[in-house]
This record gives structure tokens, C-alpha cells and sequence, in this order.
């Protein structure tokens, strides 16, 4: 992560941002007692990211936890909006100067507050923040109560975590990534001609009904594979087709919280790994399920080992416009973010801001959310009209449905006549 921000440290994709809200205001000085607190509590967040005399990165963890506030006013929920995106797009330009870590408080116009907690991904990644916007927030209510804080133990650091994971070199787990990795390469959509203006980053979403999303559990159940499995089969063989190739690399994310001790911890614990399927000529989709599962068990029980100690055994070209590996992400959250809103104070929320970010040709992303299969796919605009990526999608569902109703079909062949997905 270091590297990926030192070749654009104009970049603000990486930025991890969320949002609380306060529903009876919130004050400056209690906004900022509450971040140093958390600082505090969790020293990544006073961290900063310098090299030693080699030139190689390391971490140093700052004493001093100085709190870097802003604030604004805003007259509506859609402002606020605006100025969560503003506020998150904004680079943070030298990890060597300050930790990545600010805070914006919004004053609204109805008397409640919004605080919008940005990190730089080097030192967060989805469940840390969920763990930030938690603790943050008893904090910020213990100090207006003027009580103490009802918070689990200080977890260990996430320094703590960095030395476990030193202690165990992972050799095997390293030569498993490159005897599956090596001679692969990354797989993408044809470019589509940019239009004109400046580019954004931009969503595509759409959702199965409950009925085919539990029929598709079930399918999994039966053939013995995960859903993950089989949403990555899926994603595997539309991204196949677009790219006219049988052998496709892609990335994906693992939790990285295989440990309990560090369940608390705040900090980038979410590894990134390389998937390689191979759709072999005459391969059934149930064949390939099959394969798929096997595929992603392996990079489950290899997940521990650092994607950049895999980058450094296979030695890919490194530049600023192309990803290591992969040109494509595939992500699966397997939980629905109403889970998310336990352990908050009374009265206190999560804001959904929707910001979207990219960092590579396209990410896609699944998730259930009350018993139904989402799908949002990110792109930019200078690289894929809506229409490609909605195009994607369709083969996407496709596949889903060889899976479902001709796992005995070879894939690329016809589908039988049925009613089209519930979407």
C-alpha cells in the first residue's frame, strides 16, 4: 500500500471514509477530545510512514495525538453529502508528515451533526472503520455525559499484529501463490472510447429478488461449494468472455481477521489476493463450480501471506497506470451493514454517504442485504461507458443461471429457455 501511494500520492482513492451522526448536535471540543481519545486507543491512527537509510518503508508511532478537524455548515442531508465526498477525495499527499487520519464535523441546519471520519486504507480497511465509527462515537458520548467510556479492554496494536505476522514466514503459503500464479496474467474489458469532460468514478447497481438469491444458496449447499464460490465462478466466466481468454486472473479480499485477539483492532488487516481460473474447452458450469471452489478454499488457506510478499516472488512490471497482478477486483461482503449498527450509543447512527471510489480498471462487488443479492460494479468513465459495465453485469447474471438451471452444459453453449433472472 505504501508503494501503490508513493507512485500517485495524489491519489484519493485509497481514502476509507464514514460517517456518524449525532442526532442532538455535536461540539468542536468534544469532537476533537473524542479523536484524540481514539488515537489513543489505537496508535495507527498517530502513525506516520517514513524510510529508513535503505530506502525501505517503516513505521513510526507518534506520541503526540493532535486531532486534524474541520468544520462546516450544511442546510441539508444531499449538502452534507456533498461535502463527505469533498472532504474524502482530498489526497493525503505525505504519509511522512502526518498520520492519515482527519475528521470533518458538519453543523446541520436541524440542530444534529454529522462527523465524517477519513483514513488512509495504509492504515484501515471495512471492519477497522466499522471498530473507529464505534469507538469513536462512545467516546464522544462518555465526554458529553461526562462519564467514562463503556468499551471493551484497549485491544492489542495493530503493531502487535505486524509482529505475529513477521514471526511466521509463510514460506509454503508463498510458493502455493506462485505455482498458482505464475504465467498468469491480468484480465480486463476492452477500453471503451472516453467521452468528453473529466472523468468520474461512477456506480452501476441492480439486485436478484429474494427467490433466485435463496435459490443460488441452495444451488451452493448442493454442489458443496460457497457462495463466494459460485459468485466468483460467475464473475470468473463473464470476465472470460469480455476478455476472450479461458485463463483470467482477477483480485479479491479476505478479512484477514483469522485471529480473535485482534478482532478490536483498528488497522489494514484486509489481505488481497490473486484468483486464476482457467475455463477449460468442454468444461460444464458444474465442472467449473466444482474448480472454483477448490481455487478459493486454497486462497482462503493462504490468505495470511502479504500480497506484497507475492508481488515480490513473481516480480511483475510495476508503474503507476497498471495494478500488480490483476487489472480487476471481485468482492464479496457477506454480511448486510444493518449488522454494522450494533455496539453504538443510544440514539447515535451511521450516516450512509455514497462515495465511490475506484482503484483499478473496475471493482465488483456483491452483497446480501434482507435476503436479497446486490450487485454494484464501480468504473470510470474515461475507460467504460455505462453500457459496457451494464453489459458485464448481464453476462454476469448469465453465468449465475447456467450455474442454477445447466450445470451439465459446457459453458459458452446455449442456455435452455427460461424466465429471465428476478431482477
Amino acid at each position: 500500500m505504501w508503494i501503490l501511494h508513493e507512485l500517485d500520492p495524489g491519489a484519493s482513492g485509497y481514502n476509507i471514509a464514514a460517517s456518524v451522526r449525532f442526532p442532538d448536535g455535536a461540539r468542536r471540543e468534544h469532537v476533537r477530545r473524542a479523536m484524540e481519545s481514539v488515537a489513543v486507543r489505537h496508535p495507527i491512527l498517530r502513525t506516520i510512514y517514513i524510510v529508513d537509510r535503505d530506502g525501505a518503508p517503516m513505521q513510526r508511532e507518534l506520541d503526540d495525538a493532535a486531532a486534524a478537524l474541520w468544520t462546516e455548515r450544511s442546510d441539508s442531508d444531499a449538502r452534507t453529502q456533498e461535502l463527505i465526498t469533498d472532504f474524502a477525495d482530498r489526497p493525503f499527499l505525505d504519509l511522512a508528515a502526518a498520520p492519515p487520519f482527519r475528521a470533518l464535523l458538519i453543523e446541520q441546519d436541524d440542530g444534529s451533526a454529522v462527523v465524517c471520519l477519513v483514513v488512509h486504507h495504509i492504515a484501515t480497511d471495512g471492519r477497522s472503520q466499522h471498530v473507529l465509527l464505534r469507538d469513536f462515537s462512545e467516546l464522544h458520548q462518555a465526554i458529553v455525559d461526562g462519564r467514562s467510556p463503556v468499551l471493551p479492554p484497549a485491544p492489542p496494536t495493530f503493531a502487535e499484529y505486524l509482529s505475529v505476522v513477521d514471526a511466521e514466514p509463510a514460506t509454503d503459503g508463498l510458493g502455493y501463490w506462485t505455482r498458482q500464479l505464475a504465467g498468469g496474467q491480468p484480465a480486463g474489458l476492452p477500453a471503451d472510447t472516453p467521452p468528453p469532460g473529466p472523468p468520474e468514478i461512477r456506480r452501476f447497481a441492480t439486485e436478484l429478488d429474494a427467490e433466485r438469491t435463496t435459490a443460488l444458496r441452495n444451488l451452493a449447499l448442493r454442489r458443496r461449494a460457497s457462495f463466494y464460490a459460485l459468485l466468483a465462478a460467475a464473475f470468473a466466466v463473464g470476465l472470460s468472455r469480455a476478455a476472450g481468454a479461458r485463463d483470467v486472473v482477477f483480485g479479491s479480499v479476505f478479512d484477514g481477521r483469522n485471529d480473535p485477539r485482534f478482532a478490536g483492532t483498528v488497522g489494514f488487516f484486509v489481505n488481497t489476493v490473486a484468483i486464476r481460473a482457467r475455463v477449460a474447452p468442454g468444461m460444464t458450469y458444474g465442472e467449473f463450480l466444482s474448480e472454483m471452489q477448490e481455487i478459493t478454499a486454497g486462497a482462503a488457506r493462504h490468505q495470511d501471506v502479504p500480497f506484497a510478499r507475492v508481488v515480490g516472488a513473481l516480480r511483475p512490471a510495476r508503474s503507476a497506470e497498471q495494478n500488480p497482478l490483476f487489472d480487476v477486483l471481485f468482492v464479496h461482503e457477506t454480511e448486510s451493514k444493518g449488522a454494522d449498527r450494533q455496539g453504538f450509543p443510544a440514539g447515535v447512527g451511521i450516516f450512509e454517504a455514497d462515495r465511490a471510489t475506484c482503484c483499478f480498471q473496475f471493482e465488483f462487488a456483491t452483497q446480501v442485504v434482507d435476503g436479497r443479492l446486490g450487485i454494484a460494479a464501480t468504473y470510470p468513465t474515461d475507460r467504460f461507458r455505462r453500457e459496457t459495465i451494464a453489459g458485464f453485469t448481464d453476462s454476469f447474471l448469465d453465468a449465475l443461471n447456467g450455474f442454477l438451471i445447466a450445470p451439465d452444459v459446457p459453458i459458452g453453449d446455449p442456455l435452455p429457455a427460461v424466465p429471465s433472472p428476478g431482477r
